[in-house]
C-alpha cells in the first residue's frame, strides 16, 4: 500500500526545503546582529553585572549595602534563604565600578555550595572562561586568569596561599584589587583554615546565619565573640543582623511550624 503519492512527496520536499532556507537564514541574522548576549559580554570589562537588572533589592540588602561599601569590610548575619547571595553579587558588582580590574575570590565549605554559585553566576555578562572553581576535581594553575574563583576551603587552604604568594611577588598591591567572600563563614575558623587570611585581604565579606563560635567566652556577647575570633579578625565585625523573624515578617521565607518528635531509646 502507497503511504505518500508524488504529489505529497513533491509537497514534503518543498516544505523540507523551505525549513532549511529558513534556518540558514536565521543563523545569517544571528551572526551579523549582535545580540544582547553578546553585548553584555563586551561591556563586561566596563560593568559587571552579577546579578539580574529584574532583581530588586529587599530593604535590608539596600541598607547594608553602603554600609559594607564605605569600610569595605565586615559580615552580614542573615537567616537562610534571606538573600545572602544576592548581597554578595551585589557587593561585587558595585566594588568593581570602584575597581575596574577587581578579582573576586569566594570561599565555600562544599561542593555543593560552589556548584551553586557557579550557577548563580551564569546570569552574569561575564565571559565564561573568567569564572572558575577550585576543588571537587577543578585546579588553579599558576598562571590562572580569573575575575571570579569560587574555591572550596579544603581545597583552597593547600592551593590558594601559595598563588596568592606569586601574585603578590609579582604586583604588591594586588590584594587591594581583590574581594574575598566568605559562605558560611562560621566553617572557616579552624586552624588550618585560617592560613587563608594570612595574606591579609583588603576588601573582605562574610555572610553565614550563624557567625559566632561554638564555645564563645562566656564573660562575651556573641559579637563580641565572634570580632575576636581568627575569622571575625580576618572579615571585620557584624555589620548587619538579620533575623529569621524578620525574613518571615517580609516574606522572604515560607511560615513554618516546629515540631518536636521524641523516640524512645534503648540504654544500648
Amino acid at each position: 500500500m502507497e503511504i505518500f503519492g508524488e504529489a505529497d512527496q513533491l509537497l514534503y520536499q518543498q516544505l523540507v526545503t523551505e525549513r532549511k532556507l529558513k534556518e540558514k537564514l536565521s543563523t545569517q541574522d544571528q551572526e551579523s546582529i549582535p545580540s544582547e548576549d553578546t553585548e553584555e559580554i563586551q561591556r563586561a570589562e566596563d560593568h559587571w553585572r552579577l546579578v539580574p537588572a529584574s532583581v530588586r533589592l529587599h530593604h535590608w540588602q539596600q541598607e547594608t549595602l553602603p554600609i559594607w561599601l564605605k569600610g569595605r569590610r565586615g559580615t552580614v548575619k542573615v537567616a537562610t534563604g534571606g538573600g545572602k547571595t544576592v548581597f554578595a553579587l551585589k557587593v561585587a558588582e558595585q566594588l568593581q565600578r570602584e575597581i575596574p580590574k577587581l578579582q573576586v575570590i569566594i570561599l565555600v565549605p562544599t561542593i555543593t555550595l560552589m556548584n551553586q554559585w557557579f550557577e548563580e553566576l551564569q546570569n552574569s555578562n561575564l565571559p565564561p572562561e573568567s569564572i572558575q572553581k577550585l576543588g571537587g576535581g577543578n585546579k588553579l594553575s599558576d598562571d590562572s586568569d580569573f575575575q571570579i574563583l569560587i574555591a572550596v576551603l579544603n581545597s583552597a587552604r593547600d592551593r590558594l596561599p601559595r598563588f596568592i604568594g606569586q601574585q603578590h611577588s609579582q604586583d604588591r598591591n594586588w590584594l587591594n584589587s581583590v574581594l574575598l567572600i566568605v559562605d558560611e563563614c562560621h566553617r572557616a575558623n579552624s586552624a588550618a583554615n585560617r592560613t587563608i587570611f594570612e595574606a591579609g585581604f583588603q576588601n573582605t565579606l562574610g555572610l553565614s546565619a550563624t557567625p559566632e563560635p561554638n564555645e564563645p567566652d562566656a564573660t562575651l556577647t556573641s559579637e563580641e565573640a565572634y570580632h575576636q575570633s581568627p575569622v571575625g579578625r580576618a572579615l571585620g565585625k557584624i555589620i548587619r543582623d538579620y533575623s529569621l523573624r524578620e525574613a518571615l515578617q517580609d516574606g522572604l521565607l515560607t511560615k513554618f511550624v516546629v515540631q518536636h518528635v521524641a523516640i524512645p531509646l534503648t540504654e544500648d
